[in-house]
């Protein structure tokens, strides 16, 4: 039995006046009760309780002892209702993580809907494009674009999002349309920024894997660059459809090379919600992955225009 446990029976043996009725407010035997109380007095190396077979008196020390612990024990009372009350009514503040992109075009216009069914709540929302760690950053949770593997997260896939090769109808009026990756050595690519000297983009169809070199005018670590950029008939960019989903829509870029499966980095082109593994995820956490995973079902302005 801990301190705490200690502090909270010999409380309990007080108010109960002897050590069976506190044995019954607990479930246990008077000698269970006894060597409890025992155990705190030889702890503090002071006799907190006269005992009699007839009645309990308190020594001097252990009316000290009580006058301390009372406010004690109600403040942690206190404190672990509110706590508790954490579950039943999220409150405080949620602090997520997602890429500057999918942050800006996706996230945050859902964000005053979910604010909204829970005004109890705040959102930290930070946007960068490196991933930061859940832990040192204080993160409840991220929103990760491509394949997560961390045995400390919690990885619970979101939604799916083909990335597609695209360009301007202005850029296409001057150039000829591609029509298998190997055609794209003779365009101006936009590309995500690569630590190689030349960007590689990675084709698959029918099983068989293609990889290109490219090379452009125009190169960034943020994918809203690169699609101003092909919206402005600069060259041809690889993008995930839930950023430019309205613009193949309506035309304002063009999806090319159909049949292909295409990306700048890995095959995965899924979008996963990441927490840390905890034996209780708090109320704010479950009722946001709730929302996510609701608001972000089946995006038909993410599909591939036939």
């Amino acid at each position: 039995m801990d301190t705490l446990a200690h502090m909270q029976l010999f409380l309990r043996v007080v108010q109960g006046g002897s050590l069976s009725a506190a044995g019954r407010q607990i479930g246990v035997s008077p000698a269970s009760v006894f060597r409890g109380i025992n155990a705190l007095e030889d702890s503090l190396g002071v006799r907190l309780l006269n005992r009699t077979s007839r009645k309990l008196t308190l020594t001097e020390a252990g009316q000290l002892y009580l006058a301390r612990i009372e406010p004690i024990l109600s403040e942690i009372e206190g404190l672990n209702a509110e706590i508790g009350q954490l579950q039943v009514t999220p409150r405080g503040t949620l602090r997520v993580h997602a890429r500057m992109s999918f942050g800006n075009r996706q996230l945050a216009p859902r964000l005053p809907d979910f604010l909204s069914q829970y005004p109890g709540l705040c959102v930290d929302l930070r946007l960068s494009d490196r991933p930061l760690d859940l832990v040192d950053e204080n993160i409840d949770v991220a929103l990760r674009v491509g394949e997560v593997n961390s045995p400390s997260l919690m990885i619970r896939k979101l939604v799916s999002s083909r990335r597609v090769v695209c360009a301007s109808p202005a850029y296409l009026a001057r150039n000829p349309i591609p029509e298998r990756p190997e055609d794209l050595t003779e365009h101006n690519c936009l590309t995500f920024y690569s630590e190689f000297n030349q960007p590689i983009w990675r084709f698959m169809k029918d099983g068989e894997l293609t990889e290109c070199r490219v090379r452009g005018s125009l190169q960034s670590d943020g994918g809203d660059v690169l699609r101003l950029g092909a919206l402005k008939g600069l060259g041809i960019a690889l993008l995930p459809t839930w950023n430019i989903g309205p613009d193949l829509e309506d035309g304002t870029l063009v999806a090319l090379l159909p049949g292909y499966q295409a990306t700048p980095f890995g095959f995965d082109d899924s979008i996963y919600i990441v927490t840390q593994k905890v034996r209780h995820r708090s109320l704010k956490v479950q009722l946001f992955i709730d929302f996510c995973l609701k608001s972000f079902r089946d995006r038909q302005d993410w599909k591939v225009p036939a």
